[in-house]
């Protein structure tokens, strides 16, 4: 027999005793803690643990989850996935452009395209200290060289001004729709139910997605509700790490 017919049963037993059923209100509450702590590590830079680029060169950012050749991670947590890429060179004042080829509008994601047919997904494509003009019909970014989906023109050539040796900072964000939580109830002489599930409590834990969660306290005077907030910001991680440019341009 199920608690909360069990707790229904008694509750009946009692009116046909004659006995007047007053309803006391539940003292109880409800926090809630993350399990996981998610870190987003470095990405692959053209597939090796190389920390170096040269300006203009094709490189290609690669956040694949794996450990590196000492053992360190590399890319997303598990079950995450690559939102956004920014990066900043210390001796610019605009941002690199990042390129997504084949989906230059981000429909798929942050993808990069290894070569022409070969997509790797959690991956972009850059091209150190470079910022690509604006093309009036698509709203795209030209590229230096041709890359898919992209508008090109083989006539405009790269006007890249000197500039010395430098770091750029890359900034990513990734994210997940579902993580695991801990609910810490009080003790109550009953039992607590989450969307239709009952739980013994007092710490519970479940997969939750952003947004409101309903925790239901139920004992013999009733039964109670109270609305735990799972913060959005608890489904988004960002990093940042700094990366050596080599010299672009001509002096």
């Amino acid at each position: 027999m199920k608690r909360a017919t069990l707790i229904l049963l008694i509750v009946g037993l009692a009116a046909l005793s004659g006995c007047t059923w007053i309803q006391q209100p539940i003292d109880f509450t409800v926090d809630v803690e993350r399990i996981d702590n998610p870190v987003l590590s470095r990405p692959n830079v053209d597939g090796d643990d190389d920390w170096y680029v040269n300006a203009l060169d094709r490189v290609l950012l690669d956040w694949t989850t794996r450990a590196d050749q000492y053992g360190h991670p590399v890319g997303l947590p598990p079950g995450w996935t690559l939102d956004s890429v920014s990066i900043q060179c210390e001796l610019k004042t605009e941002a690199d452009t990042i390129y997504t080829p084949p989906h230059p509008y981000g429909d798929h994601g942050v993808v990069g395209e290894l070569r022409p047919g070969v997509v790797i997904e959690n991956a972009c494509i850059w091209y150190p200290t470079f910022t690509g003009d604006i093309e009036g019909s698509t709203g795209l970014p030209f590229p230096p060289y041709p890359e898919t989906n992209y508008p090109f023109d083989p006539c405009n050539p790269i006007n890249q001004a000197y500039m010395p040796r430098q770091a750029a900072t890359i900034t990513a964000t990734a994210v997940t729709d579902r993580i695991r939580v801990r609910l810490l109830c009080s003790e109550i002489d009953g039992y607590y139910a989450i969307d239709g599930d009952d739980e013994d409590g007092p710490e519970i834990e479940r997969w939750v997605s952003p947004g409101v969660l309903t925790v239901e306290a139920v004992t013999l005077d009733g039964r109670e509700e109270v609305q735990v907030l799972i913060p959005d910001e608890w489904f988004e991680v960002t990093a940042g790490w700094e990366i050596t440019v080599g010299p672009a341009g001509c002096q």
